[in-house]
Formats: C-alpha cells, sequence, structure tokens
C-alpha cells in the first residue's frame, strides 16, 4: 500500500517507459508467443513485458501495468529475506531486521515501484535459493530451484550470473550428479531463450555483452561502491562526500564479509550472499555499463551480511535502523529532485508544438518522448534515432548526420547526442567524430535545455 501511495511521488525512469511501450505494443498488437516481440533489444527477455501487457489490457494504463507488475513481485523480497536468514540459523530478530531495513532503503523503494525488471528477477532469485537451501539433494527441491531461477532468467539476463553461484554451492559438496540435474532442468526451462542465441536474428542473451556499440575498456573500482552508497541513500554533488561515501561502502563491505566468513560460513544464505556478491562486483568492475541497479543483488547481499554481523543490542539496532530512515528520506527527495527529467521532456516537446504543430522531432531517447506526446495530446511525430538498441530501420548509423537533419526538431541530452557520433560506449573521444558533429550542430539553432535535454531547431534540413 505505501509503494502504491508513493508511485505518485517517484519520477519516471526511460526503461519504464520503455517496458510499458513494449508491454502496450504487445497488448495492442499481439504476438504474444512471439519472444521478439520487443523492437528494442534492451529490453528483452519478454516475461516482464508479457505481464505488464496482461495488466494493461485488464484497464491499466501503461505505466500503471509496468509499476503494477513491479509493486507486486517486489513486495514479496522481504519474506524471502527473512525465510532464507531464519532457515540458515540466523534469529527472528535479525532476519526481521534486516528485511525492514531492505524495505526502508531509498535504492530497494525506488525500484520497487518504477516499472522495471530488476527487483521483480531477485526475488525470483531468491526464491530459487530457498529451495536450494530446502534440501538441495532432493529432485522436486532441485527441480523447483532450477524453475524459479529460469523465471529469473525470463525476466532479466542478468540472473544468468547467478549459476555459477549455484554450481560452486553443489560442488563445494561433491554433488556433482545434483548439480549435473539442475543445471540440466534450468536449460530446459530456458530453452527457448537459449535457442534464440544460437539462431540468425538480432535478439540475444548476451546482446548486452556482445553488441558492437559496447566497448570493454572502462575498469572502475570507484562505481560499484559509489552506487551501493547511492542505493542506500548517500547522494551529493561534493567529490569529497562521494569519495567519503566510497570508501565507506567498500570497508563496510569488506569487513562484514570477513566477519561473516569468520563466524557464519557454514549458513547457506552467509555462502549464497558472498559468493554472489564476489562475482557480481567484480564483473560491474568490468562491464562497461555504469547504472546504479545493476548493483541491487550486490546491495541486497551486503545487506544480509551487514546486518548478520552487527551487534544484537536492541540500541545499537534502533540506532542503525534510525541512520537508514534519515539517509532514505535524504535519498528518495534526492531522487525526485534531480531524476524528474520526464518533465522537462515533456516541457519542451510543447514548446515545439506551439511553435510548430505537427513537426517531426528526433531523438535518440524516443521511448519517454512518444509516451509524452502521446499523454499531453501533442500534434508532433517523434522519429527514433536510436540505431545503437539493436536496429536501424533508417540506415542512419551509416549516414552523416545520422538522419538528424532530416527532422524539424532535435531533442536529447548531451551525452546520447555525443553517443550518435561515436563507436562505443562509454564515450570515448579518440573513438567519435567531433568534426563531424559540429557540422550538425552548425545546422541546428539551440531553442531551450532544461536540466540535462535540449530542444534544437533544424536550420538546414536535408531534402
Amino acid at each position: 500500500m505505501v509503494r502504491i501511495i508513493l508511485q505518485s511521488f517517484t519520477p519516471f525512469t526511460y526503461d519504464e517507459i520503455a517496458y510499458s511501450m513494449c508491454a502496450h505494443n504487445i497488448a495492442l498488437n499481439g504476438g504474444w508467443l512471439n519472444i521478439y516481440n520487443s523492437g528494442d533489444l534492451f529490453f528483452f527477455p519478454p516475461l516482464f513485458n508479457w505481464l505488464g501487457a496482461l495488466f494493461i489490457m485488464a484497464g491499466f494504463e501503461q505505466v500503471a501495468a509496468v509499476r503494477t507488475v513491479t509493486i507486486l513481485i517486489s513486495s514479496g523480497i522481504p519474506v524471502m529475506i527473512y525465510l532464507l536468514m531464519t532457515k540458515s540459523g540466523q534469529t527472528a530478530k535479525i532476519s526481521l531486521f534486516t528485511a525492514i531495513i531492505w524495505t526502508v532503503l531509498p535504492g530497494s523503494i525506488n525500484y520497487s515501484i518504477v516499472g522495471q525488471a530488476e527487483t521483480p528477477f531477485l526475488f525470483f532469485v531468491l526464491v530459487s535459493a530457498y529451495f536450494f537451501s530446502e534440501r538441495a539433494d532432493k529432485i522436486e527441491n532441485i527441480l523447483l530451484s532450477a524453475f524459479f531461477l529460469s523465471v529469473s532468467i525470463w525476466f532479466k539476463e542478468t540472473a544468468i550470473g547467478f549459476i555459477p553461484v549455484f554450481l560452486l554451492l553443489f560442488l563445494e559438496k561433491k554433488e556433482f550428479k545434483n548439480s549435473a540435474n539442475w543445471f540440466i532442468m534450468l536449460v530446459v526451462f530456458s530453452l527457448p531463450l537459449i535457442v534464440q542465441t544460437f539462431i540468425p536474428h538480432n535478439y540475444d542473451l548476451f546482446f548486452e555483452l556482445s553488441n558492437d556499440l559496447i566497448k570493454w575498456n572502462s575498469v572502475s573500482i570507484y562505481y560499484p561502491f559509489l552506487y551501493l552508497a547511492s542505493l542506500a541513500g548517500f547522494n551529493s554533488s561534493t567529490p569529497a562526500f562521494l569519495w567519503t561515501a566510497v570508501i565507506v561502502s567498500a570497508l563496510t563491505v569488506i569487513i562484514s564479509s570477513v566477519i561473516a566468513f569468520i563466524k557464519f560460513r557454514t549458513q547457506f544464505i552467509i555462502r549464497f550472499s558472498l559468493i554472489s556478491n564476489i562475482v557480481f562486483i567484480v564483473f560491474f568492475i568490468f562491464f562497461p555499463k555504469k547504472f546504479e541497479y545493476y548493483m541491487l543483488p550486490v546491495m541486497i547481499f551486503s545487506l544480509i551480511v551487514i546486518c548478520s554481523v552487527i551487534p544484537q543490542n536492541s540500541a545499537f539496532r534502533i540506532s542503525f535502523a534510525a541512520i537508514f530512515i534519515v539517509l532514505s528520506v535524504s535519498g528518495l527527495f534526492h531522487r525526485s529532485a534531480d531524476w524528474n527529467y520526464y518533465n522537462d521532456i515533456n516541457a519542451l516537446l510543447k514548446k515545439a508544438e506551439m511553435v510548430a504543430p505537427g513537426s517531426t522531432i528526433g531523438t535518440p531517447t524516443p521511448h519517454i518522448a512518444k509516451y509524452a506526446a502521446a499523454s499531453s495530446h501533442l500534434d508532433l511525430k517523434i522519429e527514433s534515432l536510436d540505431f545503437f538498441t539493436g536496429y536501424d530501420l533508417g540506415n542512419c548509423r551509416n549516414k552523416e548526420d545520422r538522419c538528424i537533419l532530416n527532422q524539424d526538431y532535435f531533442l536529447a541530452d548531451d551525452e546520447f547526442f555525443t553517443v550518435l557520433f561515436c563507436r562505443s560506449w562509454p564515450i570515448k573521444k579518440e573513438e567519435c567524430d567531433i568534426d563531424l558533429m559540429k557540422k550538425v550542430l552548425e545546422k541546428m539553432e539551440k531553442i531551450e535545455k532544461k536540466s540535462i535535454f535540449t530542444l534544437y531547431r533544424i536550420k538546414e534540413k536535408n531534402h
């Protein structure tokens, strides 16, 4: 209920608008058996879109539909935290305390509301871990664990990262037959997604790892711990504060992990948490896409580890909880104030329509612009210049102006505009055609800038 109330205070994210557009397309045009239904490769696998489409067909507005999927499924995460910790030997008080702290973290609140697949896929990972811990030598529990991890993969391919975690836990007990059975069942349940990875098609479970735009040259130890701090509510634009937050975050994770390993390494949830954190922290250090929601798995398992080792003194726990509640209020205020670029895009589109109704607006972030234009009933045509998502119907990637000069207006933030003229992301200046970008800029006139987005009028259109 609290999350439903907080919806109106939670800014739209680009990803949830994109998910809602994919779900709306399925609800409107069908194609339920077509796992390639989405035209945007970054919003695949399809299960989250399918569930969103069901709510749209039931009469929900499209963004409300995908948010409802997230809210309903993510509400089970605190329950699974409690069950996994108590089953592993933690006290009921510590388990309940951990579950409560998770619910008040700003990162948890935000990603348990916005219509993205991050917390739904994590819920099913926890369910899979629960059945694994129940009796991993019983075939029915092996089947259920494999099934629920496959459900998680059908939500988001990031769940593949948990496969080595489960296999290592099998192998440490030398349960080779059970590990083989578990893996075979997982493959069977995920077979449609696996098959399409090996047939000629743009869709691929490993698209975000292997597409030609992403360059694996962005190693950073700083960002994993910065985003952990951000999810916990430590937000500021001051470099000294951010570095302090990073150092505190890293030390907290490392020290609590060492203590937990020494004291509780026989407990399943501690072993699962520590191995998961090693896998995902190392991966995120090298992964080029540095977005905070990729650290949610580390956040949830670090929290379990930290709460397992903190003193069980009531006064200490109350103080600990109070700190996180204060951080949560501060973090949520920061997100509401700084992340609300949807209103800025909507205002810029309204300005374009007021000046020239019926205009075409090219943008590399089309989903949110299309949704804003439709929601405000604007007489505008939004043209997608998002060829880096896996398709390029206008062959814009190979054109000098990237199709920008075919439009009446151009709407983008500085980073996405630069990406159009670069051969990699994250952006490396040496791989960008700066001269060509300047030539295109000379043929555009800046109309207005709001927060990070800018509206340009095209002065010299292509004919």
